[in-house]
């Protein structure tokens, strides 16, 4: 996937500026991500397992594993205004199903929090 200079308005800069710099620390130009100590790609199962262990051993509470990193990024750019389309194809989720449950939960409490009306702010567009 190329990486773009342009990014969707809901996406975090900071983000791809990290995962730029990630991979030209690994240096090879390979295609794929996480690779084992013998040069080999990591299956996603395996990828996520890698994940997890690497978090538990530098202290990182259980909700900090791939699976919650993956969300925390869902919910973030449903916070930021991203469609469910948008972030099941950021995430690379098939079924719009667990996309929904995030966006369900930002789309609640965005509800629920009072918002200045167009007569208080003067913006009527």
């Amino acid at each position: 996937m190329p990486l773009h200079r342009e990014l969707p308005r809901f996406a975090v800069p900071t983000d791809r500026d990290h995962l730029i710099r990630a991979l030209k620390a690994m240096g090879d130009g390979r295609p794929f991500f996480i690779q084992t100590q013998h040069g080999r790609p990591r299956s996603p199962k395996a990828a996520s397992s890698w994940f997890s262990k690497a978090a538990t051993i530098a202290g990182l509470p259980d909700d900090r594993n791939s699976h919650g990193l993956r969300k925390s990024r869902m919910i973030l750019h449903a916070e930021r205004g991203a469609t469910t389309h948008q972030i099941a194809a950021w995430s690379g989720h098939e079924s719009l199903k667990e996309v929904e449950r995030y966006t369900r939960r930002v789309n609640r409490r965005r509800l629920l929090t009072p918002q200045p009306s167009a007569l208080e702010t003067g913006d009527f567009l």
